[in-house]
């Protein structure tokens, strides 16, 4: 983990072999529940059911690692 900036997620990985040593950076964009309910619906999608997990756990605002949206078209 390099940097938190602007709901960027910077990380920097670094493999370290015997005859040599690569590095590579990736940038991630954080989204809001509200901005991913807005984009959705702006696609034109509606929202079935926001998971809170892989294995289908009902999500809770401040608990949930994971924000899982199961959509449809409207």
């Amino acid at each position: 983990f390099l940097r938190l900036k602007d709901n960027r997620v910077t990380l920097e990985f670094i493999f370290q072999f015997p005859d040599e040593k690569l590095t590579t950076a990736s940038s991630i964009r954080l989204w809001s529940q509200k901005e991913i309910k807005h984009y959705l619906t702006e696609a034109g999608l509606v929202i079935e059911k926001l998971l809170g997990g892989w294995e289908h756990e009902e999500f809770e605002n401040k608990k949930s690692e994971e924000m899982i949206f199961i959509t449809k078209k409207s």
